[in-house]
């Protein structure tokens, strides 16, 4: 039973992360192409890109 509750704690930390890299990645490409991210409204601003 501590293995399922091991395997499911593991599985919570890894989608969180995962959903936090996406929004890094999403930061980190907007700044490499000239662009300014807003914090408040999670955009691009200024660059090419959308999100």
């Amino acid at each position: 039973m501590n293995k399922k509750y091991l395997f499911l704690g593991i599985t919570v930390v890894i989608f969180i992360a995962g959903f936090w890299l996406r929004g890094q990645l999403q930061i980190d490409s907007c700044l490499d192409n000239g662009g300014k991210w807003d914090y408040e409204k999670k955009e691009c601003m200024g660059s090419n890109l959308t999100n």
